[in-house]
């Protein structure tokens, strides 16, 4: 059984590869800092891992990591070009020095071969949209130029020690396990964050900025490809679909699939971004057999299914890994599809209590007379039809004359509490109980109240007949 390293096993992709290496029956370590990765998303494997916490820039944590490994799967990095434009030499000493760290103990430690995530944000703004490997590289941020050092080094570290290196270009990876939380987030997990909590989503420019967004089963299979490929070692590859979605796009597309018709808000433009990123996987089909597997609607769709709801505090839960079978973990993942039409239909029953509120139809403010009504009528009016009607007839017949006999004590607002109870489910504030209408009674005779339904005097006449 040969054994594998993944550095940043704990973060979005990494986690995602080793839970493929174990599945497919390689003894596996995971290396991580936990500065951006948490253990939860090793969760459903921890316990057929060696995990050990430690940073990239500490040799004797890397030393111990490479020990007795054939291949290493390095995704370890500060992934953001906002982030690397505000704390440089963080994504400098993350991406370029942790790199060559690793690079040096592995090359000493005899591993066969690294395979390195490098980053399609080397390319810039070339003229042309589609990214191939022997276009020139122009690096627009810190980071952009932390992963294309990584990549030289990687390439100087084959030329020259024999260690074997393949670097893959991502492009804009998105699924399970991405976190929202954080400012430097991808735009996928923060957009749907937005939109579930009702908020409008933030783009920076026009929205025409093109992106090839790519589901991250396609990435795991490009690195399973990349460990064992014959005569790649010292190449750059791109990993993506060869597809290209610009940004107002993806808001359309996040609307139909969440039942939503949520408008985005436009900034300024965000220094460091590229305006049209589109690859070329050529060289990969040819050389690895890589070919996508999930296009871009299909992978919305799966991560529709791994989401998890958030709660009523806060809409900006981590986007978790679900499995899809239910045995596994005894129940269903929720659907993000059904959580979206739970909330704005709360949000439309809030709004709906809120006017009926501010204009007195519901509450215990009378919306003609604004006098206060006496409570205690409408419990004797229930109790007695409880008793007369709920008390001497079967089941099936009681619950008819028991609201008649409602309606015939004037006692018509049961519609209403209804209205009442569904608001408070909502989440709103708690209202008062709703209006009770009261009818004067004379001598046997029934007086219609000047606002009773026409329905209620019929009911009520038919059961003074019956008395």
């Amino acid at each position: 059984m040969r054994v594998c390293l993944v550095t940043g096993g704990a973060g979005f992709i990494g986690s995602h590869i080793a839970e493929c290496l174990v599945q497919r029956g390689d003894r596996v370590r995971v290396l991580d800092n936990l500065s951006t990765g948490v253990r939860e998303n090793m969760a459903s494997f921890a316990a057929k891992i060696e995990f050990i916490e430690g940073d990239l820039v500490d040799a004797a944590a890397v030393a111990e990591a490479v020990r007795g490994v054939d291949c290493v799967f390095h995704q370890a990095a500060l992934a953001s070009v906002p982030l690397s434009v505000d704390r440089p030499l963080d994504t400098n000493a993350a991406c370029v020095t942790g790199t060559l760290n690793l690079l040096d103990q592995a090359r000493r430690a005899g591993v066969r071969r690294l395979v390195f995530a490098a980053s399609s944000a080397a390319y810039g703004d070339a003229p042309h949209a589609s990214k191939r490997e022997s276009d020139l590289p122009v690096p627009l941020s810190p980071y952009a130029a932390a992963k294309l050092a990584g990549e030289y080094y990687c390439r100087a570290f084959f030329h020259t020690y024999g260690l074997e290196t393949v670097c893959l270009r991502y492009f804009n990876v998105f699924g399970p396990r991405q976190d929202p939380k954080s400012p430097y987030s991808a735009v996928i997990p923060l957009f749907i964050t937005a939109m579930l909590a009702g908020r409008q989503p933030i783009i920076y420019g026009d929205g025409l900025q093109s992106r090839d967004f790519t589901y991250v089963e396609d990435v795991v299979h490009g690195n399973l490809l990349a460990a064992d490929a014959k005569g790649v070692a010292g190449r750059t590859l791109n990993i993506a679909t060869g597809r290209s979605t610009n940004v107002l796009e993806l808001i359309q597309s996040l609307n139909r699939m969440f039942g939503l018709d949520v408008a985005p808000v436009h900034a300024a433009p965000r220094p460091g971004e590229v305006r049209e990123s589109t690859a070329d996987i050529t060289l990969a089909r040819s050389l690895l057999g890589y070919a996508p597997r999930v296009d871009f609607e299909e992978g919305l769709r799966r991560l529709n299914g791994h989401t998890v709801a958030p709660d009523s505090s806060s809409m900006s839960r981590r986007l978790a890994g679900w499995p899809r079978c239910r045995s596994r973990h005894g129940r269903r993942p929720p659907n993000m599809m059904r959580i979206a039409r739970k909330e704005k239909h709360r949000r439309d029953g809030a709004r709906q209590c809120g006017h009926r509120q501010e204009h007195g139809r519901i509450g215990g403010e009378s919306s003609q007379s604004g006098e206060m009504q006496n409570p205690a009528h409408e419990r004797s009016s229930y109790q007695a039809a409880k008793i007369e009607h709920g008390q001497h007839q079967g089941r099936g017949q009681s619950a008819i004359a028991f609201r008649e006999a409602r309606a015939a004590a004037g006692d018509y607002g049961w519609k209403q509490q209804r209205v009442g109870h569904a608001c408070h489910g909502a989440g709103n504030r708690e209202l008062p109980r709703p209006v009770h209408h009261e009818i004067e009674q004379d001598a046997g005779a029934h007086e219609a109240h000047p606002h009773q339904d026409p329905r209620t005097i019929a009911v009520a006449e038919e059961q003074a007949a019956r008395q």
